[in-house]
């Protein structure tokens, strides 16, 4: 079936924390006497976009059955804790990251969460349940569902040994737009597994922070003049939901009719969107040999950057054109 989001799996994390004595019989019964729930951890999409994460209180556990929500015609999800039939924002994801996704029906993409976006589950909604008979305690239908390691479903993939061609047929291919601004290949999704060291969940809860590190390659101007930005960033995400991150830059700007330029900035960058930060920032500018305050704005387009900025003690004024590998 041909959609948007061809073969994209996502992840849905139960972290656990022992409760109970150790035990050799590694039975279903041990397991839900020795174990809580300490973390539920729902993917929501990718990208600079952080995971709809609930973190259990101090003394109070997670009642079991978990309920989770899929976005209507999509694949970001999200934990009901109160089961309410809605995303709410503080309760059903206790992290205090800058723009929480939760679950997003319809309305705005990029946009803070506002409750409007979110239809509310009803019984009319399509609801899965597990297989073991306490998970439909109410008397709504559902449909139950079973867990497969995601090795095997690799493994008989491998073994039909498809050509290239064939390949392409199953699996698709991203489109040239996709593969030049995007953040992930279509062909690179089937069936991903995830080795049980917690690298896949670390990276997960980490994503913003790296794909806003690295090194810098783009275009800009100086004094009306195209010049080419190189140049290594480093970001930090903070926890509190009010505080901006920190973003500190070293970059060497070479014109084509200029002596090279160096700036070294360390940015307050608060998030208002999925693809747009704020910037209040200090720094260095050898053009002008002195330091300045400065302003500006950056907008995201897959591995693309777009950022204006003005430094407030001269004027300078300039727009550039990065990406970050």
């Amino acid at each position: 079936m041909r959609d948007d989001h061809p073969h994209d799996l996502e992840r849905l994390y139960f972290v656990l924390r022992p409760a109970g004595p150790w035990a050799d019989e590694a039975d279903e019964a041990w397991a839900r006497a020795s174990f809580r729930i300490d973390r539920v951890v729902a993917n929501a999409h990718d990208g600079t976009i952080a995971p709809n994460q609930y973190r259990a209180k101090a003394g109070q556990p997670v009642a079991m059955p978990v309920n989770v929500m899929v976005e209507r015609g999509s694949h970001a999800m999200a934990p009901d804790i109160n089961r309410d039939g809605r995303f709410t924002p503080g309760v059903d994801s206790s992290s205090s990251l800058k723009g929480q996704w939760g679950i997003r029906d319809h309305g705005s993409t990029w946009r803070w969460y506002l409750p409007s976006f979110m239809d509310t589950r009803d019984a009319s909604s399509v609801r899965l349940c597990g297989p073991l008979a306490d998970m439909a305690a109410d008397d709504r239908p559902c449909t139950r569902y079973a867990l497969y390691p995601a090795e095997g479903l690799q493994k008989w993939f491998q073994e039909l040994q498809l050509s290239a061609a064939d390949r392409q047929k199953v699996v698709g291919r991203a489109s040239w737009l996709v593969r030049t601004f995007g953040d992930v290949r279509v062909e690179d999704l089937i069936a991903p597994t995830d080795p049980a060291n917690g690298n896949k969940l670390d990276r997960m809860l980490r994503r913003r922070a790296q794909s806003e590190t690295g090194f810098v390659v783009g275009f800009t101007t100086v004094d009306h003049s195209p010049a080419l930005v190189v140049g290594r960033r480093s970001f930090w995400e903070l926890p509190s939901g009010q505080a901006p991150d920190l973003l500190v830059e070293a970059s060497a700007l070479l014109p084509t009719d200029h002596h090279t330029l160096f700036e070294a900035t360390a940015w307050g960058s608060y998030r208002i969107d999925a693809i747009t930060n704020v910037l209040i920032g200090y720094g260095w500018f050898s053009e002008k040999g002195s330091f300045s305050p400065a302003l500006g704005g950056e907008f995201r387009a897959g591995r693309f950057r777009v950022r204006p900025s003005i430094r407030l003690s001269d004027g300078g004024f300039d727009t550039r054109v990065t990406t970050t590998f």
